[in-house]
């Protein structure tokens, strides 16, 4: 497509650079598994958009993405990139695949 990560805003910083840099995502889900994170994921899933819909990794890692950022953001009591971005290191969200960490040194 031509585009890269520093095309598109939402992974850019205020002074051009990439927030993906050096940055490794694994899309490793499985629906199966039976952790109340999961069994909730997937029942909320289903009575959205019934229950012959797959739910797939793409549709989880999208899922935790904006939840991850939600929790960020109402633990800095702001929207603004850079709290939302301190208020994500070390915070741990129990996703549906299992714990998900942004630590310090990524």
């Amino acid at each position: 497509s031509g585009l890269s990560e520093t095309d598109i805003g939402l992974f850019r910083t205020s002074s051009g650079g990439s927030l993906l840099m050096n940055q490794y995502v694994s899309l490793a889900y499985l629906s199966a598994v039976e952790t109340s994170a999961n069994v909730a994921f997937v029942k909320s899933m289903a009575e959205w958009y019934g229950t012959s819909y797959k739910v797939v990794s793409l549709m989880e890692s999208a899922y935790v993405a904006v939840r991850y950022w939600a929790t960020a953001a109402q633990t800095a009591g702001s929207v603004k990139t850079q709290e939302v971005q301190r208020a994500m290191w070390g915070k741990t969200f129990n996703a549906p695949s299992g714990p998900v960490q942004l630590n310090e040194s990524n």
